[in-house]
């Protein structure tokens, strides 16, 4: 599962971090929401090309564009085959550049905490993500695989993140192993309850809730 993730890093940290073609500038994000504009990179004559998309995938054929929240995330053991998915994987995939995303823990049946989890120290990574364009508008979805020892503490989904080496390979549509990411690589870290609120952006997001 992911549904709400950071993008927080400097944008030419982005860029330089992860090796990829340099584009305009773009705003820190602390508290990135489904049907929101995510910053993303895709294939364009064979380079990985910098793109906004909206996050909640709606296939081309659709007649009426709803759907979008339910399309967040895209189980990877099914979406070769998969109706909603299957020709996006085959030749519309995407890098949904993040650092961090969130999880909640219900300590009580009123009260969710969320927790940050990062890797690296907080460098920034990508999501295995597909793409498609629904009249004018492109959208994307981000892939999830079984949560590793760490991230099932919270669910028992995670996202995929990419090693920066599959970074082409994923964009070009080969075969890649969508598997969960190194436990010992990953932390979490519990933050403010800011967060929650979809509305609420800024570093108060992933302060100490202390």
């Amino acid at each position: 599962m992911c549904g709400r993730f950071t993008r927080m890093a400097p944008w030419p940290e982005v860029y330089e971090y992860l090796n990829l073609i340099p584009g305009e500038p773009v705003a820190p994000r602390y508290n990135i929401a489904p049907t929101q504009k995510v910053f993303t990179f895709r294939l364009v004559d064979g380079k990985p090309a910098p793109a906004e998309m909206r996050w909640g995938l709606i296939p081309s054929w659709s007649k009426d564009g709803k759907g979008g929240y339910s399309t967040i995330n895209a189980r990877s053991e099914d979406v070769a085959t998969s109706k909603l998915y299957g020709r996006a994987f085959k030749s519309r995939r995407c890098l949904v550049v993040a650092d961090g995303y969130y999880e909640w823990l219900s300590a009580t049946k009123t009260d969710k905490r969320p927790y940050l989890h990062q890797i690296d120290g907080g460098k920034p990574f990508c999501f295995a993500g597909l793409w498609e364009r629904w009249q004018d508008i492109d959208t994307c979805t981000i892939l999830t695989t079984a949560a590793n020892d760490l991230a099932s503490q919270y669910h028992d989904r995670m996202p995929v993140i990419l090693e920066p080496s599959c970074y082409l390979d994923w964009l070009q549509c080969k075969h890649i192993p969508l598997v969960s990411f190194a436990t010992e690589r990953m932390t979490a870290r519990p933050v403010s309850k800011y967060v929650n609120k979809v509305g609420n952006e800024g570093p108060g997001c992933v302060t100490d809730p202390s």
